[in-house]
Formats: structure tokens, C-alpha cells, sequence
């Protein structure tokens, strides 16, 4: 349209009438408008230049940052997946992690109170077998203790049935021996075989007591047995067998009294016609048995202890001398 006011001011023609305005004034105008037209028209053309310069150069400096926000964006948008990725990722492996714990935690617990439970099934079946222990124990020693006492009443027994040695008759004479006894005289008794050794005799009885109860055998298994204080009936008893070894003793020492024969006026005859017969004393036996004995149930706590702890009699009692 511009364009077209140009042409129309330079083109067109104003008639002429009377009481008009000046043509040379009109053209001025006319021509000051044209030229300021122009010069406006100059100066749009060269601001739109320029700003479409500017535009341009913008355009080129805004699209690397459009273009790198658009890919931050777009990291932005990846990064955040990922975060979330991974924090769904971390609360599933806490999740997981706690239930594997919790799981740690109840198979220690559980193993724990199937160990102990072992534990204490152990160690009940250990006092069982202690208390068993102490029951066959017990029997062991009650049965030591009965054959002690009958032993003891043996041994009584024969010391209070021992009866006094006849007293040893003097030498006689060699004519008196050389001399053979009548036909219608009787021999006299061998007192040499009726003289047994007091001491021998109870040993040998204690022995045949001894072998007739049987013998408690201990347990088959291999166990370690508790030691055992000695009870007030076995203290009683320590005192019996330390009462009755000092009176077996003296019965072996005091010398036996022989019976006093009255003197009769027929004593020459009755030698002639009866010759005396000598007595032979019996050798003593040996003491080592009694003396065993004695030192195997004496009175000492520790034999005591030692013949009570033995699963077998002393084998002492079984050697001859």
C-alpha cells in the first residue's frame, strides 16, 4: 500500500481553481512526503534486516541450548527412573534381607534349642547312669558288707569254739619208749592229727565263705564310679573288725593251759603197763593269711576304702603258705 501512495503522489495531478492552494507549495509537500516516505521505508527494510539477523542468530545460539536442555530433560526424566528403579530395588532387597534374617534368626534359635534340648538329654541320660551307678554301688557294697558280717560271725564262731590245748606231755624216757605196749592195751588217739591250727582252720573257713557268695560283678560299661564316704554302718563295722583282729591275736598268743591230773599211787604202774605217748606239737602255722586279713578289713579307713572300692575279694585269702 505504500508503494502505491508514492506512486500516487508522484503521479497525480490537482486541477486548478481559483482560491486553491499554491502548486509549488502543494509539490513541496508533495515531494518532502515522498522523500521521507523513502527514507522510513530505508530504515524498516534495514530494523527488519537486523532483526532478522538477530533472529538468525538467536536461532543458532538458542538451538544447541534448546537442544541441550532437551536432552537434560530428557536425562532428568532417565535419572529419575533410575532413582526410582533403584529405590524399588532397595526396598526389595531390605525386604529380602529382613525376611533372610528373620529366617537367620529362627534356624539359630531353633538350632539352638534342639542343642540344648541334646544338652539336657544328655545330661539327664549322665544322671541316669550316675543314679543307676549309685544303685548297683550300693548293692555292690551291701553285698561286701553282708559277706563281711558273715564272715565276721564265722570268725566269732570259730574263735569262741576253740578249745584248750592239752599241755605237752614231758619227753620220756628211752627205755620207756623201746618198750612195746601189751596186747590188750588200746593206742591212744593220734593227737597230732587232731591238733589243727586254730588260725588255719579260720581261714580256711573264711575263704569257703567267701567263695560260696557270688561275687557282684560290676557294670558293663566303663563309667567313671563316684567315691563314696564311708556311712556309720561301715564306720560301726571298721570298729568290729578292729575289735575282733586284737582278739584273734590274743587267742594266737596266750599260751594254752593244760588240764591239772591229780597224782594217783598207781602211776608207775599205769606207765608200765600204758606207755606215754609223746606229744608232738603242732608247728604253728604261718600268720602271713591272718595277717593279711587283718590289714586287707583292718581297722585303717583307707584298707577299708581299698576292700570296699575292689570288685573282688583279696586275693590273699586264696594263697597258701
Amino acid at each position: 500500500m505504500d508503494g502505491d501512495i508514492l506512486h500516487i503522489l508522484n503521479d497525480t495531478q490537482f486541477g486548478q481553481k481559483l482560491r486553491g492552494y499554491d502548486p509549488l507549495e502543494v509539490d513541496e509537500v508533495l515531494d518532502a512526503a515522498i522523500e521521507e516516505i523513502k527514507t522510513l521505508r530505508q530504515q524498516a527494510k534495514a530494523a527488519t534486516d537486523r532483526a532478522t539477523r538477530a533472529e538468525e542468530q538467536i536461532e543458532s545460539e538458542l538451538g544447541p541450548a534448546r537442544q541441550n536442555r532437551l536432552e537434560a530433560e530428557e536425562g532428568l526424566a532417565v535419572a529419575k527412573e533410575e532413582a526410582l528403579s533403584c529405590v524399588e530395588n532397595a526396598k526389595k532387597e531390605a525386604e529380602n534381607l529382613v525376611l533372610e534374617t528373620e529366617r537367620e534368626v529362627r534356624q539359630a534359635v531353633e538350632e539352638g534349642r534342639v542343642k540344648m534340648l541334646a544338652e539336657m538329654a544328655a545330661l539327664d541320660s549322665d544322671r541316669q547312669c550316675m543314679v543307676d551307678d549309685m544303685g548297683i554301688m550300693e548293692k555292690h557294697i551291701e553285698a561286701h558288707r553282708k559277706r563281711l558280717r558273715s564272715a565276721l560271725m564265722d570268725l566269732e564262731t570259730l574263735v569262741g569254739g576253740i578249745e584248750a590245748r592239752p599241755e605237752q606231755a614231758p619227753a620220756p624216757s628211752s627205755a620207756v619208749i623201746d618198750e612195746e605196749p601189751p596186747a590188750d592195751s588200746k593206742p591212744l588217739p593220734q593227737v597230732e592229727e587232731e591238733l589243727v591250727a586254730p588260725e588255719e582252720v579260720v581261714v580256711e573257713k573264711i575263704v569257703e565263705v567267701l567263695e560260696e557268695q557270688p561275687t557282684p560283678e560290676p557294670p558293663a560299661k566303663e563309667r567313671r564310679e563316684p567315691v563314696f564316704s564311708a556311712t556309720p554302718e561301715v564306720a560301726a563295722e571298721e570298729k568290729t573288725l578292729v575289735e575282733v583282729s586284737p582278739v584273734v591275736e590274743e587267742e594266737r598268743e596266750e599260751p594254752l593251759e593244760e588240764p591239772e591230773v591229780a597224782p594217783s599211787g598207781n602211776a608207775e604202774k599205769e606207765e608200765e603197763e600204758y606207755p606215754v605217748t609223746e606229744v608232738v606239737a603242732a608247728t604253728p602255722p604261718p600268720t602271713e593269711l591272718l595277717d593279711e586279713l587283718r590289714q586287707s578289713v583292718g581297722g585303717d579307713g583307707e584298707a577299708m576304702d581299698a576292700f570296699f572300692d575292689d570288685d573282688e575279694p583279696p586275693s590273699s585269702l586264696f594263697r597258701r603258705g
